[in-house]
């Protein structure tokens, strides 16, 4: 899959997947790590989807679902609760 011009910068420049990795966990035994989550909401908002239900069709059948996979708008919601 190649990389989106965006995302070959951040890398680069900000060194964003080591930063995205040393975010703290709260979830125990989480089904889906923190990272898919936090890329999901970072690239929704870049996207500028304006729901969480978005994002979810987005990371169903749209855009994301090839990058990220499924996850759904409940699934967020409480990661990004904790």
């Amino acid at each position: 899959m190649r990389r989106h011009a965006c995302e070959v910068y951040l890398e680069k420049v900000f060194d964003f997947s080591a930063q995205v990795q040393a975010l703290p966990e709260a979830r125990q035994s989480p089904r889906h790590p923190w990272p898919k989550i936090f890329h999901a909401v970072f690239l929704g908002a870049a996207c500028q989807f304006p729901t969480l239900h978005r994002l979810e069709a987005e990371c169903r059948t749209g855009v994301l679902a090839t990058r990220l996979g499924p996850l759904s708008e409940d699934t967020i919601g409480y990661a990004l609760a904790r």
